[in-house]
């Protein structure tokens, strides 16, 4: 394998991008904002917000999937150590009982005394302590790759359980469902899970995906994926900060172009 699918990690080490603002050249200019853009991820009229937020919950997750399955088959895939995570000095770890429930059961631990604002390890994600496995369950450290492949086969065992995600052609049942607060809570673990996940890719497979020709999809999925947590405020501030380069302009053009829309006296929707 070239040098240059391998120039996306930063095995160690203070946190730095490994590439130099991908997303500007993709991006609009914060100055010019594009009205569009809020439109595209605001509640529309008459539609449920939980159930906006479920049908989008299955989309990013079928985006990041997608872009994972480019990298499935990658020999580098091995090269990752157990525990190493992103940023630096969080560790992966998960538990797979069934004991533990959605809450817990894929909870990533931390390492090295760092608390839940580390975006890829946060254990308050499954309400255990850092140092401590998820109750139900023991936690084994795992590597990226594996801490990739085992939240994305756990959102999509959430997505196909009817009990969780239910059939829309039974609009009464779904709208009961999406309208619990254990559908909230679920969602918000799939939407920072999903978030950590970017945080791998872009930390330590950017230059892969590059090669490939996969980063300006990989640019679009992530900025649709922040316009719409921006817009319902699913991540916590602790998660953002790890990605805070990539993330600020990003939040910033949508900004200015909600403000557009606002005083234009169009779009609206949404809010947290």
């Amino acid at each position: 394998m070239g040098e240059g699918r391998r120039g996306g990690r930063n095995p160690g080490g203070s946190f730095s991008l490994p590439f130099s603002s991908p997303l500007q050249s993709f991006f609009p200019n914060p100055k010019t904002p594009n009205p569009i853009i809020p439109l595209q991820v605001a509640l529309p009229d008459g539609e449920s917000c939980a159930g906006w937020v479920a049908v989008h919950a299955i989309d990013f997750y079928n985006d990041v999937s997608t872009i994972w399955a480019v990298m499935a088959g990658d020999p580098y895939l091995s090269s990752f150590r157990a525990g190493e995570g992103f940023p630096s000095g969080v560790e992966y770890r998960w538990s797979e009982s069934p004991a533990a429930g959605a809450g817990a059961a894929a909870g990533a631990g931390t390492a090295g005394g760092q608390g839940a604002g580390a975006g890829a390890g946060a254990g308050a994600a499954g309400g255990a302590h850092p140092s401590m496995p998820p109750p139900g369950g023991h936690a084994v450290s795992v590597s990226a790759p594996v801490y990739i492949e085992k939240v994305l086969r756990w959102i999509q065992d959430q997505i196909n359980d009817e009990t969780k995600f239910p059939d829309d052609d039974d609009e009464a049942e779904a709208l009961r469902v999406f309208q619990t607060p254990q559908f909230a809570a679920l969602c918000g673990q799939i939407f920072r899970r999903l978030f950590r996940v970017y945080g791998i890719i872009y930390s330590s497979f950017f230059g892969t995906l590059e090669a490939l020709g996969m980063a300006p999809h990989l640019n679009t999925t992530f900025k649709h994926f922040m316009f719409f947590c921006t817009e319902f405020g699913l991540l916590p501030e602790r998660e953002v900060e790890p990605l805070e380069v990539l993330v600020k302009p990003i939040r910033k053009t949508y900004y200015l172009a909600k403000q557009g829309v606002q005083a234009a006296g169009g779009g609206g929707g949404g809010g947290p």
